[in-house]
C-alpha cells in the first residue's frame, strides 16, 4: 500500500514538473477558539506573486521578502492588500481583522506566512470567508482554507472565482 501511493506520488510530482503551466496557490488557516473569544489566521502566499500583484495595482515595484524591501512600506501595502482581498462575514457584518505581524519562509519558495486576528468574537451564528487573494491577477489562482473550530479537524475549502465568497459555517 505505502508503495502504490509513493508510486503515485512521483508520477504526480514528474507530471507538475513536467507542466508547462505552473501552479498558482494561496493558503489560509483560520482557527476560531471560541473560548478565548479569537479567530486566529495564517495566510501563506509566495511573496513574488504578492510583490507582483500590489506593483501592478500600485503602478510602481514594491519589493516583498527581498533585500531591497524596506519593512514599514512593504507591510503598509501587504495590510491594504489583504483588507481588500482577505475579508471575514458574520451576521452580515464585516468582521475588522488585526494585523499580528508576517514571517518569510525562506524554505517554502520565499512563500510569506500573515498573521491576523480578531478579537472579541461574540457568538457567530455563520461566518464567510471573501478570499480573493491573487484572483485578479494570476490565471488559474486557487485559494486554499482551511477552517476549524476549537480543536476539532480542519475542513477544507478552496476559491477559485473574482468575488467568489465561502460559507465556513
Amino acid at each position: 500500500m505505502k508503495l502504490r501511493i509513493l508510486l503515485s506520488l512521483m508520477v504526480i510530482l514528474t507530471c507538475l514538473a513536467a507542466s508547462d503551466h505552473p501552479i498558482y496557490v494561496s493558503t489560509a488557516e483560520i482557527d476560531y477558539k471560541t473560548k478565548e473569544r479569537r479567530i486566529e489566521m495564517a495566510v501563506k502566499i509566495f511573496s513574488n506573486d504578492l510583490q507582483s500583484a500590489i506593483s501592478a495595482k500600485e503602478g510602481n515595484r514594491v519589493e516583498i521578502g527581498t533585500k531591497q524591501e524596506e519593512a514599514a512600506i512593504a507591510t503598509k501595502y501587504i495590510k491594504e492588500y489583504l483588507h481588500e482581498n482577505f475579508k471575514l462575514y458574520s451576521n452580515d457584518k464585516e468582521l475588522e481583522w488585526e494585523y499580528v505581524g508576517r514571517e518569510l519562509d525562506r524554505q517554502d519558495d520565499f512563500a510569506i506566512w500573515v498573521f491576523l486576528k480578531v478579537e472579541k468574537v461574540r457568538k457567530l451564528k455563520d461566518l464567510v470567508l471573501y478570499n480573493n487573494i491573487l484572483i485578479e491577477h494570476q490565471e488559474g489562482q486557487k485559494n486554499k482554507i482551511s477552517f476549524r473550530t476549537d480543536s476539532e479537524q480542519y475542513r477544507k475549502f478552496d476559491t477559485y472565482l473574482d468575488a467568489e465568497k465561502v460559507k465556513l459555517f
